[in-house]
This record gives structure tokens, sequence and C-alpha cells, in this order.
């Protein structure tokens, strides 16, 4: 038998007590949404507020003390100047292009296997794995703003633009090596055909990618939620099968000679 004072009495847990306990009061803080530390940026993807038991009350209407993503985010977006969002917009138009010579270099590397013994999977490469690689490579500076921080996009007209930017840039440094380092001394209707179809090609391709990106940071907004990159997967997977149609109809083209 145990004593009344003994603290480990079954007489002090707590359903056998008749008055009120105080919280911690370091508890008062946790539900709290402060900006002035720096360190919510890191802590926001594990908000326990997120959870799914939780955030489901909270979907539609969400109180702003508590320490959720959309909370974060939105308080953020405030904080966010219009100009300072096109400057990080003029960043990724100026990035955007030399990162996407990784994607050019790795299609060389590809249609490198096109011939000879391997042909097989140089043209499964050429016409599935490199597409998908190359549509990813071209929006891969958007898509991690919109991940990571998509306060820093004011209007979906800016993620069209980051994503058309990848486009075009892919394209004219593909053209560049094309012309002036693997074909020199290319047919004038070569150079037009690379300036004027692939350019439309990669363009339309992005921009397909791009309307992907745009459900993303949609869907956040809209849903109160995370973004989701999984809500692009079909736009940049058909991105990925129009370009892996046309490098197809090429790769048929040159393997019968013909001419275009």
């Amino acid at each position: 038998m145990t004593r009344p004072n003994d603290p480990h009495s079954v007489e002090h847990e707590p359903h056998f007590q008749r008055r009120l306990f105080e919280t911690d009061p370091s508890e008062d803080t946790v539900d709290r949404l402060d900006l002035s530390d720096q360190t919510v940026d890191q802590s926001v993807n594990h908000t326990v507020w997120d959870e799914p038991g939780l955030a489901n009350r909270y979907t539609q209407n969400q109180p702003e003390s508590l320490f959720t993503y959309y909370n974060w985010m939105n308080a953020r977006a405030q904080q966010t100047s219009l100009a300072f969002s096109w400057g990080i917009v003029a960043l990724i138009l100026l990035f955007t292009g030399p990162l996407s010579i990784i994607g050019t270099l790795l299609e060389q590397a590809l249609n490198s296997f096109s011939v000879g013994p391997r042909a097989f999977a140089g043209i499964l490469t050429v016409t599935v794995i490199g597409p998908v690689v190359e549509e990813a490579m071209k929006i891969f500076l958007a898509a991690w703003i919109i991940e990571t921080r998509p306060y820093l996009f004011k209007s979906t007209s800016q993620i069209i633009i980051c994503a058309l930017a990848g486009g075009l840039g892919f394209a004219a440094i593909e053209n560049v090596m094309y012309l002036y380092v693997y074909i020199p001394n290319a047919p004038d209707s070569l150079w037009l055909w690379r300036w004027t179809i692939c350019v439309a090609l990669h363009t339309i391709c992005t921009l397909i990618a791009g309307i992907g990106l745009v459900q993303i940071w949609k869907n956040a907004w809209k849903q109160k939620r995370k973004p989701q990159l999984a809500d692009a997967a079909p736009w940049i997977i058909a991105a990925a099968i129009v370009h892996g149609l046309y490098n197809a109809t090429v790769t048929i083209l040159e393997l019968t000679s013909k001419t275009f």
C-alpha cells in the first residue's frame, strides 16, 4: 500500500484528481506563427498542424495563429514585394538557359547510341528517356521555386514566362551546338529547320509543361496546402510525348535516308 504523499501513489494519477491542471508556459507559443524566426522556413514542412488528422479541420478556414504551411506561405507572400518577385523571375530567365546545357549535352550523349549494335537502346533513349529529362530540365528552376518558395511568384503569367524562357534558351543553345560544333557546314535547309521547327517544338513542349507548373501553384493556394509536383505530372508527360513523337519522326526519316 502506498502513502498519499508518495509521488508514486496511484492517487496522483490524473483521472483521480479533482482540480484543473496548469499547462506549461512554453506550450502557449507552440501554435503561434512567428515569422521573425527564420527557422520557421525550415520547420514549416514538418508542422504538426498539416497532419491529415488536423489539416482537414482547417482546410476552408485556417486560424492565422496556427503554424500551418498555408499560413506561412500567405504571410511570406504579404512580405514579398512585386519588384522582388519580378527580380526572382529575372534571375530564372538568366540562369535557365545555361542550366539547359545539361539537357543538351545529355541529348547528344544519348544520340551517340543511335547507331550500331545498341541502336534499339539509342532509339529508346532518344524518343523516351531524352524527352523526359529535357522537359524536366527546362522547367527545373521554376519548379524548384514553386515547390520550396511558392510565394515568390505573384501570378501565373510569371510562371509561364519562366517556362517559355527555358524552352527558348534550350532551343538556342542546342542550335548553336548543332550548327557550329556538330555540323559546322550545315546546309541552309537545316539552318532554317532548326531555327523554326525545332525552336517551335521546344517552346510548345515547355509551354505545356509550364501549364503543369501553374496547376501546382494554383492548387497550393486554392486548396491551402503544400505544392505537390504530382499535379504537373500529366502535363509534363504530355510535353515529353510530343517531344518524343518529334524525335521518333526525325529518327525514322534519318534511318530511311529521307531529307527534310
